[in-house]
């Protein structure tokens, strides 16, 4: 259906119709895969909610996100990049123990796809997830894959920079450099000099962070052997 661009199917609605005749076969009230200013109505069901998370903006978001993963990382399903996602995921989670030191309390780490795709396959299954997190981190680690554009992009400089000084290797392809050096801090940078030297510093480690190639890296482990990586 979603290959065919279709948000509904006529058979499928009259098998639900004749097994559950009190039970709706639509909760929405228009076309949800259609992105308009307004986020779609859902229709009310009596009772009270049995869930806080909204099931439907979230299905919308890793619809997204798999997309992303089948077009941007065309490797990911090889037994080689899949063992490298899990040894960066691994090292994700140590930066993760050092979050408050790295970005504080409202920045979020953020992970590169390959990276997300490992998460995500961990969270799967909860009570091991939820006992790694504790026996590795030392405290449960929240998912939260709402914060905006803004905050994504702040947290990304912020996990590249952490993840450079760890490993000393680059983390994404994203040109955090260019996002950084906006006009409004190149004209601090001229006006107080000590200021503008703190940011070409920090520059030119974005720089060192950025991946040079759109998909693989040959990377460096510990033991001085090579691993290729999956990047966003």
């Amino acid at each position: 259906m979603i290959e065919s661009e279709k948000w509904t199917d006529p058979e499928s609605e009259g098998i639900w119709k004749a097994q559950y005749p009190g039970s709706p076969y639509q909760i929405w009230e228009s076309d949800p895969t259609i992105f308009g200013t307004e986020a779609p109505n859902l229709e009310v069901v009596d009772g009270p909610p049995k869930y806080s998370l909204d099931l439907v903006s979230a299905s919308l978001r890793q619809r997204v996100y798999i997309t992303r993963v089948m077009n941007e990382c065309p490797g990911i399903d090889s037994s080689a990049e899949r063992r490298q996602a899990i040894s960066r995921y691994y090292k994700f989670l140590l930066l993760m123990k050092k979050k408050e030191k790295i970005t504080g309390k409202y920045i979020p780490l953020v992970p590169t796809l390959d990276v997300d795709l490992a998460w995500h396959t961990h969270q799967l299954f909860p009570r091991v997830y939820h006992d790694y997190c504790l026996s590795h981190v030392g405290r449960e680690i929240n998912h939260n894959d709402t914060f905006g554009g803004k905050v994504i992009g702040n947290g990304l400089r912020h996990t590249s920079l952490a993840w450079l000084d760890a490993y000393n290797e680059p983390y994404t392809t994203k040109d955090l450099r260019r996002a950084y050096l906006t006009p409004s801090r190149v004209v601090m940078g001229i006006l107080f000099p000590p200021y503008g030297i703190m940011m070409v510093r920090v520059g030119e480690k974005l720089k060192r962070a950025q991946a040079r190639t759109l998909q693989f890296l040959i990377l460096t482990n510990g033991d001085g052997s090579g691993a290729r990586g999956t990047f966003e």
